[in-house]
């Protein structure tokens, strides 16, 4: 009900809101859910899910619809058609809305946030055998390279994992040779984690 939701918002209001007077809260905040927007929600593994999702289950779907709803065609072909069109323009309009969605979710963010700081591309690449972990996510990259975009000024977090048979040798593109390193990006920029 109304009241309910009200007094949810009202603690929203007081609870979390005010954390985001603290620099490093809101920084947090905002390469958390940069994470999101690059690798949990990239358009890839949702393309991949929708894709998924079309090839196993339209069939069904339509299925379903001729069963429930197909007496108002005239016949079960007419029905099998229409609504299997119908289910490909939807999955259309989903591709379509995921695709979109990172670039209003950050508008949102930014307007809300006040973030002033510019949105800048880091590439991620690997030579030798192991991974990188930025931030909270561990991107594949076993395609060469990866690609997401974090703010300039906000610090972003890198870590070396080397895999069982080497060992981390250092960092191109950015200073320092530790394991774990803090970033602040000025420009769009290419780091390499280098394994032996």
């Amino acid at each position: 009900n109304l009241k309910v939701l009200e007094q949810c918002k009202n603690a929203t209001a007081i609870l979390f809101l005010p954390l985001f007077k603290s620099k490093e809260f809101r920084d947090k905040y905002i390469v958390r859910f940069c994470d999101y927007m690059n690798e949990i929600f990239s358009i890839d593994k949702l393309d991949a899910l929708i894709t998924d999702y079309k090839d196993n289950y339209l069939e069904m779907l339509v299925k379903d619809e001729v069963r429930w709803k197909g007496f108002t065609y005239e016949n079960q072909l007419e029905a099998i058609a229409a609504f299997k069109t119908n289910y490909l323009k939807t999955f259309d309009g989903i591709r379509t809305f995921f695709s979109e969605r990172p670039k209003f979710a950050l508008q949102h963010m930014e307007q809300y946030l006040n973030i002033e700081e510019s949105l800048l591309e880091v590439t991620l690449s690997i030579e030798g055998e192991g991974k990188i972990k930025i931030n909270s996510i561990i991107p594949n990259i076993k395609k060469g390279e990866w690609v997401g975009k974090y703010y300039s000024k906000i610090p972003i977090t890198l870590t070396a994992i080397p895999s069982e048979n080497s060992k981390f040798k250092g960092w191109e593109g950015v200073s320092g040779n530790e394991e774990t390193i803090t970033v602040e990006l000025t420009e769009d920029t290419k780091i390499t984690a280098k394994f032996e």
